[in-house]
C-alpha cells in the first residue's frame, strides 16, 4: 500500500491506496491516476539527476517521490531539487514536506496536460523557485521561475 497524506481520511491522516503500475496523485482534494512512465521518461529523468551535479549543496530525489503541497494536495514530480538545508528539514523521510528550489517535470502522453497547466499552477503557487519541463517531443526544456510578482512569466527555453 502506498500512503498519501489527506488530512481527515483516517485517524493518521494517511488514505491507503493500493500498489499497481499506475501512479496517485490528490491535487486540490481530487484524485488523479495515471500510468507509470515509459523507459524514455525514465531515462531522461536520470539524465537530468546527472545534468544538476547533485551533492554541490544540494540534492536530487528522483521520483517516484510524493511531494505534500496542502493538506489536500500530493503530488508525484518527476524529480525534486532541495538544498542539503532543505533536506535535513523533512520529518518524514518517505515525502517531501518542504517547499523545494526546483521541481521537475518529464512530459508524457497521458500526463501533458496536468503537468503544464495544473501542477504548473500548483508549484506557482506553493512558491517553488523553479519549475522545469522537460519536453520530450520538441525536445527542449522549458524553466520557469518565479518573478518578483511571485508568478512565473515566460520560461527560458533551452534546446536539447
Amino acid at each position: 500500500m502506498t500512503a498519501l497524506i489527506a488530512e481527515g481520511f483516517d485517524d493518521g491522516g494517511l488514505w491507503q491506496v493500493p500498489e499497481s503500475d499506475r501512479i496517485y496523485e490528490l491535487i486540490d482534494g481530487h484524485l488523479y491516476v495515471t500510468p507509470t512512465p515509459v523507459l524514455r521518461h525514465q531515462e531522461t529523468v536520470a539524465l537530468v539527476v546527472g545534468a544538476m551535479h547533485p551533492g554541490s549543496g544540494r540534492r536530487a530525489f528522483a521520483g517516484p517521490i510524493e511531494m505534500v503541497l496542502a493538506t489536500d494536495t500530493l503530488v508525484r514530480p518527476d524529480l525534486v531539487i532541495l538544498s542539503d538545508e532543505q533536506a535535513g528539514q523533512v520529518v518524514d523521510a518517505r515525502i517531501i514536506d518542504v517547499r523545494p528550489d526546483v521541481v521537475v517535470e518529464v512530459s508524457s502522453p497521458t500526463t501533458r496536460r496536468m503537468d503544464l497547466v495544473w501542477k504548473r499552477n500548483l508549484y506557482e503557487r506553493a512558491g517553488i523557485p523553479e519549475y522545469w519541463f522537460v519536453d520530450l517531443e520538441a525536445l527542449r526544456v522549458d524553466v520557469h521561475r518565479l518573478d518578483g510578482s511571485g508568478h512565473y512569466g515566460l520560461p527560458t527555453t533551452y534546446p536539447r
